[in-house]
Parts: C-alpha cells; sequence; structure tokens
C-alpha cells in the first residue's frame, strides 16, 4: 500500500554504508545489493539507498525498517516494505532466470516482512 505523502529528501553521504537496515531485513538480501548513499528527508530522517546488483532497483530503508519509494524529483513515500522488497526483487523471477534458492531466499524475506506488517 502506497501512502500519498511525499518528503523532500537530499543525499547526504556517500563514504560510509550503514547495511544495519537491510540486515534486520533479512541477512539472505546482504550479497544480493550495493549500498549506494544515504539520504535525509525533511525532519532529519535518514533512508539507505540499496540497489539490487541484478534488478537494478532500489530499496530504501530507515534504521527501523520502514520503506520509501523514491518519486521524482528527490521525493520519498512510504510504502509498505513486503511491497517495495517485491517491485525490488520480482523482476529476478520474472526474467532474469534466478536460481531456485534465489528465489526461495526472496520469497521467505518478502513473507516475513507481510507477517510483520
Amino acid at each position: 500500500m502506497r501512502s500519498q505523502s511525499v518528503l523532500h529528501g537530499e543525499m547526504r553521504q556517500f563514504e560510509e554504508p550503514d547495511w544495519r537496515p537491510l540486515e534486520a531485513v533479512g541477512t539472505e538480501l546482504l550479497d544480493m545489493f550495493m549500498w549506494m548513499h544515504e539520504v535525509e528527508v525533511h525532519g532529519g530522517l535518514r533512508l539507505q539507498a540499496y540497489k539490487h546488483i541484478d534488478t537494478r532497483r532500489y530499496l530504501h530503508l530507515s534504521a527501523t525498517c520502514d520503506a520509501y519509494d523514491y518519486v521524482s524529483p528527490r521525493g520519498y513515500r512510504p510504502i509498505d516494505l513486503a511491497d517495495a522488497l517485491e517491485e525490488t526483487l520480482a523482476p529476478l523471477w520474472q526474467d532474469r532466470g534466478a536460481t531456485i534458492d534465489e528465489i526461495a531466499a526472496c520469497i521467505a524475506v518478502i513473507q516475513r516482512a507481510r507477517n510483520r506488517g
């Protein structure tokens, strides 16, 4: 489910990766993503931007594992974590030829996120 509120954000740093939000969502994902940068949105909230190695899609997570969808230009809108994961990972099994083990790991992480919410 997408929220309608869009928060303005600015990239703040590209030097010190923070893997904690992605690790909290699922350690299975750590080898599948690159940390790209940190974004600060209105009010001081920090988001970590992770880019999937194969799908090239971004996952933006707060320290509390809340997901945000990028909205051009420089906007970020809250999105359900499971939906964000599915949007980022689904191309793996739709058109990227993922292995059974990769698909199972992705589905397990998405299911855990759905059960959390």
